[in-house]
């Protein structure tokens, strides 16, 4: 983790570098170096699984002056993070200009996916077998919507204004400001609303601060007190205790049930992730088609949002215990030996058994 995090912050540095390297003559170097590096937001939420890699690599690619390039880094990008496939959009307006570059975009984009899309069909029988499990987990089994917090609301609203101002002063939206107004539409409409799914906008309010500023002259003198007032915000979302930046650690502690049948029994959890560092099987909930079956079979259920599943049909010991309940069956079926963590294993398992797969022995892995 601490090389991988190292590269990605390094990925991230030469990422800003080249977009300054670009536009030197646009930008005030301060400026942008302050606020691409010390916002709060990229600083405390970027710490979670690709999103800073693939904000980089989409940084890269947005800059690249090569269509080729741009293809295969965007591709990278939408590896790390399979929402940002949706950015596509914003390198086909820009390509629009130049529509023989197009087909090259797309070759060069499909470079680093073809290897991916090999391996999940062999696995799986689905080319884009990882983008579908993916879309069911994230988006198709996320019931609750989550409310948008003062910092979230702050740095969408410093970004819009931002932009409209430099808008204002060159007539001109670039690529930059399309993926946030993009990315900002994405996360306004998903149900978890994660501060880290927004942190596209930094590079964009940093952009659009360091050209405000580099444009003061002196007919423009209020703009170097407009910097300044940004900065004064920045430092006070930075130290106010009502926003959310420091209300909670890096990975918020799950309190894992750790009672005697949860370990030795089958088990199967909405937050099954975290049982696996207390050493025990936990199966993914929403991969179980028939929840009643699964009890009555002698696995029981710990969940952490009982309202998104029907228990109505479900006849079991029911433990409130505030943060999860469980429901605990009467009888106990031992957990695998072997397991599949994953949203949909079922049809991995399936796949395996129908083609006769020699690239695992999957004959102790649980199934249904």
């Amino acid at each position: 983790m601490l090389l991988s995090t190292a590269f990605t912050c390094l990925l991230y540095f030469t990422a800003i570098a080249l977009i300054y390297s670009n536009h030197r003559k646009e930008l005030n170097q301060f400026v942008f170096a302050f606020l691409a590096f010390l916002f709060p937001s990229i600083l405390i939420n970027s710490n979670f699984g690709a999103d800073l890699l693939a904000l980089s690599f989409l940084l890269l690619a947005l800059e690249s002056s090569s269509t080729l390039r741009k293809g295969f880094l965007f591709a990278l990008a939408s590896l790390a993070r399979y929402n940002y496939i949706l950015f596509v959009f914003v390198f086909l307006f820009d390509l629009r200009k130049k529509p023989k570059n197009i087909p090259l975009f797309f070759a060069a984009y499909l470079i680093p996916w073809i290897p991916w899309m090999i391996y999940n069909y062999l696995f799986t029988g689905n080319p884009i077998f990882s983008v579908w499990e993916n879309f069911f987990l994230n988006v198709q089994s996320k019931a609750l919507i989550s409310p948008i917090a003062p910092d979230q609301i702050f740095i969408i609203a410093l970004f819009l204004l931002l932009a409209f101002l430099a808008w204002r002063e060159k007539k001109k939206v670039n690529q930059l400001n399309g993926v946030s107004i993009l990315g900002s539409v994405m996360f306004l409409i998903s149900g978890i609303k994660e501060t880290r799914f927004i942190n596209m906008l930094v590079p964009s309010i940093a952009f659009n601060a360091a050209f405000l500023a580099k444009q003061s002259s002196k007919k423009k003198k209020f703009l170097h007190i407009f910097v300044l007032v940004l900065i004064g915000l920045f430092l006070m979302i930075f130290f106010t205790p009502s926003f959310n930046f420091f209300k909670s650690p890096v990975v918020t502690p799950i309190l894992v049930a750790q009672d005697d049948f949860i370990k030795e029994c089958r088990v199967a959890s909405d937050k099954w992730v975290y049982f696996y560092e207390k050493g025990i099987i936990a199966e993914v909930v929403y991969d179980i088609p028939d929840l009643n079956k699964f009890v009555s079979s002698g696995g029981s259920l710990v969940l952490y949002s009982p309202s998104s599943f029907d228990l109505s049909n479900i006849s079991a010991e029911r433990i409130d215990r505030g943060e999860y309940t469980i429901l605990k069956s009467s009888s106990c079926a031992p957990q695998p030996k072997k397991y599949i963590s994953g949203s949909l294993r079922h049809l991995v398992l399936k796949h395996l058994k129908d083609t006769n797969s020699s690239f695992y022995d999957y004959s102790d892995w649980y199934e249904d």
